[in-house]
């Protein structure tokens, strides 16, 4: 139930528009920027590394991979 001064409410509304926000900037960034490659993580917070650090690493590994520049440890 929303407190007296809407704060619940207004937490809502705010996590609306930053996701709004997300999709629309990477719908324009993958549009306008050569060569970009996007790879969805899933949900994370303010520090996403944080929250999904093993895809995020499996996502640069593979980027990495595909680029040639795949470990050179031996």
């Amino acid at each position: 139930m929303p407190q007296a001064d809407g704060a619940p409410d207004a937490r809502r509304a705010a996590r609306a528009w930053w996701s709004r926000f997300r999709e629309e900037t990477a719908t324009r960034c993958a549009a306008n920027i050569a060569s970009l490659e996007t790879v969805h993580c899933g949900p994370a917070g303010h520090l996403a590394p944080e929250d999904q650090p093993e895809a995020i690493a499996m996502a640069l590994t593979s980027w990495a991979e595909r680029h040639g520049f795949g470990s050179s440890a031996g």
